[in-house]
């Protein structure tokens, strides 16, 4: 296989920002696109894409597509296709991904995957008895600042870990834990790779309308080494760019602070005080190309793959464990789930 060549299920924003992503890969083929509205089907298809700004430009389209599909089930049947990309609503997520794992195709979904851990458990032995790429779009991962960070933890020039906090602001009305929520929670998840959570508890509330989901919430954790963390998810907030989040480790020797606009590392000094060793600024669609670059190289050199669904099972057991803590009215611990 010379060229990876793939399907895009689902023509949404995020949809669009993949198709993007691979059609800036040299080794990557985007072939046809699949959406139940086959006006937006052939917008994509033809190169007619939204205006979906990043920090350093939009996505905008190397070629036009050939085939499009309103059935995801007709795209699957096809022998050109060797992976897919669900970007679809969460709640057929399960569906497509054990149907395209069936047809032999590799596969990129979205996050937040599926909501049930032992769901998500089964896609993932099926990927695996298959011989198959299973990749979660958790692009947070590929951010230049996190590897640093996960760099530093790993270190051990921080000491022992103490704290953690973090939140993910925006006002956008969607479900706080699955949607707002998830890029912290996989961050921690994926930093901490060490320090397994003990226990969570959870509290949501409805600010903007009494019948969607919870759009604000707060949840603690406790970490079997006793450390502690506070995290804040939802909205309705105002921000500077419609959207902020933030990450905070706290060691006995040092901290990080992670995003919005930048990294930075705080050490002791002789005399006990902390001072600021990095800062920078990176965000931009080069986390979704960085994506799909570790994608391509995991289905043709066998590369190791940051966001495989394996390594977002814990998230997973994670917001498992806040939902239940959140319906039940008390601490749960992970191991209940």
């Amino acid at each position: 296989m010379d060229k990876v060549k793939i399907g895009i299920i689902g023509a949404g924003k995020m949809g669009v920002t993949h198709c993007g992503a691979f059609m800036n890969h040299k080794k990557a083929k985007v072939i046809s696109v699949c959406d139940i509205d086959e006006g937006k089907a052939n917008d994509l298809a033809k190169g007619n894409w939204p205006e979906i700004e990043y920090y350093n430009g939009r996505f905008v389209p190397k070629y036009t597509l050939k085939k499009v599909y309103e059935d995801y089930r007709e795209l699957l049947n096809k022998t050109d296709i060797d992976a897919v990309v669900v970007a679809t609503p969460e709640d057929s997520h399960y569906r497509i991904v054990m149907e395209a794992l069936e047809s032999n195709k590799h596969v990129l979904v979205e996050k937040p995957f599926v909501k049930n851990y032992k769901l998500a458990d089964e896609l993932v032995e099926l990927a695996d008895k298959k011989g198959l790429v299973l990749s979660v779009g958790q692009c947070w991962r590929f951010h230049p600042h996190i590897k640093y960070a996960r760099n530093i933890v790993n270190s051990g020039i921080l000491g022992e870990i103490t704290k953690v906090k973090g939140h993910s602001l925006n006002d956008s009305g969607e479900e706080t834990l699955n949607n707002n929520s998830v890029d912290v929670i996989d961050s921690i998840s994926y930093l901490l790779e060490e320090m397994k959570i003990k226990y969570v508890v959870g509290n949501f509330m409805n600010t903007l309308d009494a019948n969607i989901h919870e759009d604000i919430g707060v949840v603690l954790m406790g970490f079997e080494s006793g450390a502690s963390g506070i995290f804040e998810f939802g909205g309705p907030n105002a921000t500077e760019n419609d959207v902020e989040s933030a990450i905070q480790l706290f060691g006995t020797q040092g901290y990080l602070n992670i995003f919005p606009t930048s990294i930075k590392l705080y050490m002791k000094d002789e005399e006990g005080q902390f001072y600021p060793e990095l800062c920078d600024w990176y965000f931009s669609k080069e986390l979704f190309m960085r994506q799909a670059r570790s994608f391509v190289s995991s289905i043709l050199r066998g590369r190791e793959n940051i966001n495989s669904g394996w390594s977002y099972l814990e998230t997973i057991k994670i917001n498992n464990a806040i939902e239940k803590s959140k319906k039940e009215n008390r601490i749960v611990f992970l191991d209940e789930t």
